[in-house]
């Protein structure tokens, strides 16, 4: 009965093809292409079908393909990219939390995470297989335009990372309630430290340096701002390269 009822629903799906409007093509990670489909014949469309994949993401039906059966799955190319996203991945885990955040206003057809990696992946990277490497330079934690911070900076003193800038509120949209996350990560240990909330009226804040983050170890420094009504992000900053 179960897969009577799926026959009988591909089926109104093809009979709905005059009406069907593929409104916008993409590919996940995997670099597989799917669609978004809008269809008021099937309405929402969710299961499988022969070699088809039938389900709602964001709120839109997609249609993609089942993966096909690869001869050979070690080719260069193939290692290449899966290294190039394991890299990526293994990196932008530490800082899940803080980009859900700082993407989830620009994210359209995915989610804040996923909106993240995909500029990472095209913007981080160094180095040739197999010897791909995750650049934290040019990472980005938040993409938005409210008026960022003025003149920060970070430095190690003693058994901390003081962050500073200069209060700017009334500027632009810049206000003194907006809230700061202050990011340090220490890529020898492949850990993330962070202080967030702090108002930018307050022209500064503190990370402490985690024990385990030895001397010598070189430390990578961000900030980025939310408006209180959560409305509004900045777009990150990368303040510099500190050694502890």
């Amino acid at each position: 009965m179960k897969n009577l009822k799926l026959f009988l629903h591909s089926m109104l799906f093809m009979l709905g093809a005059w009406c069907y409007n593929v409104s916008e093509e993409l590919a996940d990670l995997s670099g597989r292409k799917w669609a978004i489909v809008q269809n008021p014949v099937t309405g929402r469309s969710r299961g499988k079908f022969a070699g088809a994949i039938f389900s709602t993401q964001f709120g839109k039906n997609t249609l993609r393909s089942k993966p096909l059966h690869v001869r050979n799955p070690q080719t260069l190319e193939q290692r290449i990219q899966r290294q190039r996203i394991s890299v990526t991945m293994s990196t932008l885990r530490l800082f899940t939390s803080l980009v859900r955040s700082g993407f989830r206003l620009v994210a359209t057809g995915m989610s804040a995470f996923n909106a993240a990696f995909k500029l990472a992946i095209q913007s981080n990277l160094t180095g040739s297989y197999p010897n791909i490497l995750f650049n934290p330079v040019d990472l980005k934690l938040s993409s938005g335009n409210l008026q960022n911070a003025l003149n920060p900076t970070a430095v190690k003193n003693l058994s901390n990372i003081d962050f500073s800038w200069n209060d700017n509120s009334g500027i632009g949209d810049a206000l003194a309630t907006d809230t700061f996350s202050l990011v340090c990560y220490d890529g020898y240990v492949n850990e993330v430290s962070k202080h967030t909330g702090i108002e930018r009226s307050l022209a500064g804040g503190t990370i402490p340096i985690p024990s385990n983050w030895a001397t010598g170890n070189e430390v990578y420094s961000y900030l980025f701002i939310e408006s209180a009504d959560g409305l509004r992000i900045s777009e990150s900053q990368y303040l510099g390269k500190i050694t502890l």
